[in-house]
């Protein structure tokens, strides 16, 4: 991808390392959702790519978020999983 456009408009240039952020719904104003980290520490993140999937959210809910960052600016999310309460997790 060099000089070009990564999905969702991100200067594929300036793209940081994929991250993983797990954590629990806080609050979703706009086109920043701030979880709560199993740390206890908050994160906001940038979710205007995601479009509905993050409108759907609620304070409560436990997600993880795959996103990538810029430079001097919050993580943007390119993809998000909603954990159902009490869902198994994968099988091996």
């Amino acid at each position: 991808m060099a000089g070009g456009r990564a999905p969702g408009g991100l200067n594929a240039k300036s793209l940081g390392a994929w991250e993983r952020i797990d954590g629990t719904v806080h609050s979703v104003s706009g086109r920043t959702l701030v979880l709560r980290r199993p740390d206890g520490g908050t994160v906001s993140v940038n979710v205007a790519q995601l479009g509905s999937p993050a409108s759907d959210l609620r304070p409560g809910h436990a997600v993880t978020v795959y996103a990538v960052r810029e430079p001097g600016r919050a993580p943007t999310a390119v993809g998000l999983v909603r954990s159902e309460p009490g869902a198994a997790g994968p099988s091996r």
